[in-house]
């Protein structure tokens, strides 16, 4: 049997999740920016510049954060 929760309590699950879907895009970007940075993007691209680790850094976020399913 399921119960529907309170309106209060709704909105605080809301916001946890609206708070947690963040954090969890906020770990994406700083992971991609660490494996840019890192000196296996050296190994890998020799010889790319700043703008070139930029776009690719950019490139790696796009394409994890689109491909992580929508729960809502």
């Amino acid at each position: 049997m399921k119960q529907k929760l309170t309106p209060v309590v709704e909105m605080i699950v809301t916001d946890l999740q609206h708070g947690l879907e963040l954090m969890s895009i906020i770990a994406v970007m700083v992971n991609c920016a660490l494996i840019g940075m890192s000196d296996l993007a050296d190994r890998l691209f020799p010889g790319w510049g700043t703008a070139e680790r930029i776009i690719f850094i950019i490139a790696l976020e796009v394409i994890c954060l689109t491909h992580v399913p929508d729960r809502s």
